[in-house]
């Protein structure tokens, strides 16, 4: 299993992905955008709707070819925190499959061990097909309509056309 934290614990003092900075949402979409050129797919984000949240720590996984039949591909974990109410959220996201809905294909990849932590029986999750991704929120102290609002309104992140990859 290969991991690699990326853009970890950003240092900037933005409020991420909190409405009342205009700015916050785009300084995190390029966090996001070196990602998703990473792993060479367009990831999904949150637009302003997470008010207060800022986004802590980008992580990538590589899952093997072997696990659950669906073939090797990469897996990212959005960290987002409160610093005033310190409450969290994660948003986990892997190419989508056609044979196992979006639910089951994200419990797979949270129980697989690929990323540290999980899911409680106090986190609300909620998991939707999103473009050509599998998608999940987890997190306490949300509603399960706020997470699904969450989700609804993600924005997707190009990868950077101009980035070369080697």
């Amino acid at each position: 299993m290969t991991t690699l934290l990326v853009s970890c614990l950003l240092a900037t003092q933005t409020t991420g992905v909190s409405n009342v900075v205009d700015h916050g949402p785009q300084s995190q979409h390029d966090a996001v955008m070196e990602v998703a050129t990473m792993v060479n797919t367009a990831l999904w984000a949150p637009d302003k709707t997470a008010r207060g949240f800022s986004l802590r720590s980008i992580e990538m996984t590589k899952v093997p070819a072997g696990f659950s039949g669906l073939g090797e591909r990469h897996a990212v974990r959005m960290r987002f925190i409160n610093k005033h109410t310190t409450t969290a959220f994660d948003i986990y996201q892997v190419p989508t499959s056609k044979s196992v809905n979006a639910s089951k294909h994200m419990d797979w990849l949270l129980k697989g061990g690929y990323f540290e932590g999980g899911v409680s029986h106090l986190d609300t999750f909620v998991s939707m097909k999103r473009g050509d991704m599998d998608i999940a929120f987890v997190g306490g102290l949300v509603s399960e309509p706020s997470a699904k609002e969450l989700l609804s309104r993600l924005v997707a992140v190009k990868p950077d056309p101009s980035a070369r990859r080697n």
